[in-house]
């Protein structure tokens, strides 16, 4: 995600680069990362137990509820249905992309790189870390 930024957008990050409306604002995006700590905690419910990283390609066509939809239940895991959550995401939101473009998604994937694409829709990254794997194995 951070090469995306890295080499676009320069309208957003300098001033010399960038134009109205944007210029009032600028730097929109720095590289000064933006650091939070939470304590994970096992809750009775099994809170905290993914954390989930997208850019806005992905945030943009996904709502929290089909996020949370997206991650492996515990059922699924155990019968040995495995889908990459992150790869759910990326299929989720292509497919709310083709429903508002009115596209097949074979079609979708046939437009031409760049600008054309852009058009259609933003760059759809996804990770998801299972959290109590990680932690309590």
């Amino acid at each position: 995600m951070f090469c995306g930024i890295n080499c676009a957008d320069a309208y957003l990050k300098d001033r010399r680069f960038s134009f109205s409306p944007f210029k009032k604002g600028v730097p929109y995006i720095t590289c000064i990362p933006d650091v939070s700590a939470r304590e994970i905690t096992l809750q009775e419910r099994g809170h905290d137990s993914f954390l989930v990283i997208c850019s806005d390609g992905i945030w943009e066509n996904v709502s929290n509820d089909e996020i949370v939809m997206s991650l492996p239940r515990k059922e699924n895991v155990e019968s040995g249905i495995n889908i990459s959550p992150a790869k759910k995401l990326v299929s989720s939101s292509l497919a709310s992309v083709c429903k508002k473009e009115n596209m097949r998604l074979r079609a979708l994937q046939a437009v031409r790189r760049g600008t054309p694409r852009r058009m259609k829709h933003d760059d759809m990254t996804a990770l998801t870390v299972d959290l109590l794997g990680l932690l309590f194995r």
